[in-house]
């Protein structure tokens, strides 16, 4: 039997039960008490019928009601016409009675009643020959004496004395009747209490029955199910795949105990098979993790011995640049010589840096920095690739931008300069924007980074692809440019810094890249830009020096007068050249740092003048610009700068070039100095110089291009003493990235008294 049809039928007894129980109580119960309720009413009726006779029959006085009126024969004839209607009425009173079927249940009443109906009838057949006889003699004056005897004659006869006498004994039976009702009265009300015993307890005996039946019922069900329920948990719990549930019916739960049996068995399988294959996923893993290390060795190894040739062949194209004897032709051969071996070292960049992601040996260095000069620095040098492709490029910075901010400067600048790139190289008409908004938090700011292009777009295929290494999209012609590393990289580095770089597209009419970040707001930037190892820098010993900032970018300039103001620098600031002009001639300063790139007047015309210039001959001209391009620094030279500094403009060479033009002596927060030679504060820590030998070695090795020579030079400071690390580190990374010019003006920044 299926568990449903066990639980209709379980119940369907337990109710039957429940309801026979509850009836057959309701039976017993009504039966007494409409048996109480019958002699009730009995007694009720006779009480009635004997209260009405017993008024009827003593309203009859025959002797009161006639004589006044024996000479009046009008009335006499009324008033006995009365009492035989009277008569009649006991009559038919009685006669409804004894021919009901339903006899006085009192003892001897119902024979007292029937021989009255006699004695009545008997009565009322003298009292209609009274009337008769009577009745003329009212009319005569002499009848009055014979009327008179008659009406005693009537009084005393034996059928008026048997009528009037049943009065008394109907008295006696009254009582009897009375006190027969007040019993049946008590006995109605036991009827009742005891029908609702009665019912009470029928129900609650029919109720526990069907209760007990139930409990059996469902004991019998769940007992099984319950079986099952305790396996499945000591299962579950214990892993104990060895456990059975025993098969005790041939219903749902027994097909449920069956399946469970054959599910535990195939999981015992699966478990076994699983601990192989773990087995075999642990080998793999070890085989893959040594195919990894494998692999992280190969690209180490491949960096060196890639970067080895490169250092010949960048270091002597540098150095063949500057040879007088070689022709245009043969100039641009070097030239190409250069970009290509330039490129091949950004694609060896790019799979190195790909690789320490993956690997997560990437870490973010997060510092404190001036915000909107780093944006400024970032926009500068892609508007000049987009000015060199002849597009536009747009840069909207939100006025609510935060002064200084805590971030990793290296890596954020290295995803928005790709991200421009990518806009720049995919457009070749219209333009690239760039849109930084800002919102202020409770602990910091929040930041949003758009880049828009109108160049070739992507269909929803490729912004599929668009984020995995070596994928690109474009023509063939865009494709070479690079390697496909860009966009993963930067969207991994994003990922570290706990956001998502997004891209909308529409092919043929551009393409959107954004990504927000919160970041912390960095209120003392300028005083941790001038922090070194003796400490923070809090001004200079000596007289006063006035420093002139010429750039049209209020940001740049806000940067620098931020940073040398609080050092005690008198500081004057000009949009443009020919400002500048008219502030150099009222202010005398001592320093300019001057953009390149600015309306009215450039750069380059204004160094000319202040080089040609008698009065602000002794002025040290520092020239500012985000070009990379060696030609632009070399004519910032040439037009009379003594320095180039690049943006984004880094503390540290700031502070480096105006302590050695102007043999400054720092003044530390401990109350240390420094002296005025070249003891740079790079990035936080003081950069401890070799010995003269070994910076005359290195400078000689630079000359002669050969990096190699300078990596191992490096290596050997490395290892030698901890404390020419940064020294060190900073020579290895200008080398392996081949920046001839920037390490040859490092290595003489540290040669005491030797102008770069």
């Amino acid at each position: 039997m299926s568990i449903k049809s066990k639980i209709i039928s379980g119940y369907s007894i337990a109710l039957g039960v429940a309801f026979a129980g509850t009836s057959l109580g309701f039976a017993i119960g009504n039966y007494y008490q409409n048996k109480a309720q019958q002699e009730q009413q009995i007694a009720s009726y006779e009480n009635r019928l004997l209260s009405a006779l017993q008024l009827d029959v003593l309203y009859n006085r025959p002797a009161k009601q006639l004589a006044p009126y024996l000479q009046d024969p009008e009335v006499f004839r009324k008033e006995s016409s009365a009492l035989l209607k009277r008569l009649q009425n006991i009559q038919e009173l009685l006669a409804k009675h004894n021919n009901s079927g339903k006899p006085a249940t009192l003892e001897d009443l119902q024979t007292f009643l029937e021989d009255y109906e006699v004695t009545v009838e008997e009565f009322k057949q003298r009292a209609t020959t009274f009337q008769k006889t009577v009745q003329p003699l009212t009319q005569k004056l002499e009848g009055l004496e014979t009327a008179q005897q008659l009406l005693i004659n009537l009084v005393k006869s034996p059928e008026f004395v048997a009528f009037i006498e049943a009065p008394d004994l109907m008295g006696e039976f009254y009582q009897l009747v009375i006190q027969r009702e007040i019993d049946a009265e008590q006995a109605l009300n036991d009827a009742q209490f005891l029908r609702t015993q009665i019912i009470v307890f029928s129900f609650g005996l029919s109720g526990g029955v069907a209760l007990i039946l139930a409990l059996y019922n469902s004991h019998a069900i769940a007992k099984p199910l319950q079986t099952v329920t305790n396996v499945a948990q000591l299962v579950t719990r214990d892993s104990n795949f060895n456990l059975q549930v025993p098969v005790q019916t041939n219903d749902e739960v027994g097909v449920l105990a069956t399946s469970l049996n054959q599910l535990i068995g195939r999981v015992k399988e699966l478990m076994t098979e699983k601990q192989a294959y773990i087995m075999q996923l642990e080998q793999a893993k070890e085989t893959a993790h040594a195919a990894n290390q494998a692999k992280s060795d190969f690209l180490a190894n491949m960096s060196h011995e890639l970067r080895t040739p490169l250092n010949g062949i960048l270091g002597y194209a540098q150095i063949l640049e500057h040879s007088e004897t070689m022709s245009e032709e043969e100039n641009k051969g070097i030239d190409i010589i250069k970009q290509c071996g330039l490129h091949l070292l950004k694609l060896i960049n790019d799979i190195l840096d790909l690789s320490k992601i993956e690997a997560r040996k990437l870490d973010l260095l997060v510092k404190e920095f001036h915000f909107p000069s780093f944006l400024q620095g970032v926009a500068e040098i892609c508007r000049i690739r987009a000015e060199q492709k002849g597009i536009n490029f747009y840069y909207y910075p939100n006025q609510n931008l935060p002064t200084g901010i805590r971030a990793d400067e290296k890596r954020l600048q290295q995803v928005l300069i790709n991200l421009l790139s990518n806009g720049i190289k995919f457009t070749d008409i219209g333009s690239v924007t760039f849109t930084v908004t800002a919102q202020k938090l409770s602990d910091g700011h929040h930041l949003h980074f758009e880049v828009k292009d109108t160049g070739v777009g992507m269909t929803p295929e490729q912004q599929q692809k668009i984020f995995l290494p070596f994928e690109q999209v474009g023509d063939r012609t865009k494709k070479i440019e690079g390697t496909g590393l860009g966009l993963a990289i930067s969207q991994k580095i994003v990922k570290l810094m706990d956001s998502q770089l997004e891209v909308r597209s529409e092919l043929g009419k551009g393409s959107t890249f954004c990504f927000d970040l919160e970041v912390p707001e960095a209120r003392e930037w300028a005083i941790v830009s001038r922090t070194v190892k003796q400490g923070t820098i809090l001004g200079y010993q000596g007289k006063k020096y006035h420093v002139l900032v010429v750039d049209d970018r209020w940001e740049n300039r806000s940067l620098v007068v931020s940073l040398l103001k609080v050092l005690g620098f008198e500081m004057s600031e000009a949009k443009n050249g020919k400002e500048a002009l008219e502030k150099i001639l009222v202010f005398l300063p001592d320093v300019v740092i001057t953009d390149l790139m600015m309306p009215v007047m450039n750069g380059y015309e204004f160094l000319k003048y202040i080089r040609s210039s008698e009065k602000l001959k002794d002025v040290v001209a520092i020239a500012s610009s985000a070009s990379v391009f060696d030609s632009h620094q070399q004519e910032a030279i040439d037009a009379g700068a003594d320095v180039f500094l690049p943006k984004p403009i880094q503390t540290d060479k700031l502070l480096q070039i105006l302590q050695q033009y102007l043999d400054l002596e720092w003044v530390y927060e401990q109350k240390t100095t420094a002296s005025a030679q070249v003891t740079e504060v790079r990035k936080s820590e003081e950069i401890v110089s070799p010995a003269m030998k070994v910076l005359q070695e290195l400078l000689t090795l630079v000359e002669d291009g050969d990096i190699q020579g300078v990596v191992e030079v490096a290596e050997e400071l490395l290892a030698s003493d901890v404390a020419f690390t940064p020294f060190a580190q900073e020579i290895l990374q200008l080398a392996n990235s081949f920046q001839l010019k920037q390490l040859k003006t490092f290595i003489k920044a540290h040669i005491p008294h030797h102008k770069i």
